[in-house]
C-alpha cells in the first residue's frame, strides 16, 4: 500500500477503503519506505472508522471471512 503509484494519487485511509470494496480478503501492509511500528493498529483503527461511518459494511468483512474460514477448511488448517 505504499506503492508510489498508489500513494501519490490517494491516501492510506482511501486505499484500504478502496481495497475492500475491491474484493481484497487480506491486507497486506507494506510497512518499509516510512516504518510505522503502530500501522497494524491504525489500519484496525480506520477499518472501524470505515465501519462505523457506514462506507464500509459488516456483511463486506463477514465475506472475507467466509472465504478466509474456506480456505484453511481446504487447506486442513481447521477442522
Amino acid at each position: 500500500m505504499q506503492m508510489r503509484a498508489i500513494a501519490q494519487y490517494y491516501g492510506y485511509e482511501q486505499v484500504v477503503l478502496l481495497a475492500l470494496q475491491a474484493g481484497m480478503d487480506v491486507l497486506a501492509i507494506a510497512n518499509q519506505l516510512q516504518y510505522d511500528p503502530d500501522l497494524a493498529a491504525k489500519t484496525i483503527a480506520i477499518i472501524k472508522k470505515l465501519l462505523n461511518e457506514g462506507k464500509l459494511t459488516p456483511a463486506r468483512i463477514d465475506e472475507s471471512y467466509a472465504h478466509i474460514v474456506k480456505c484453511k477448511e481446504r487447506l486442513g488448517t481447521i477442522p
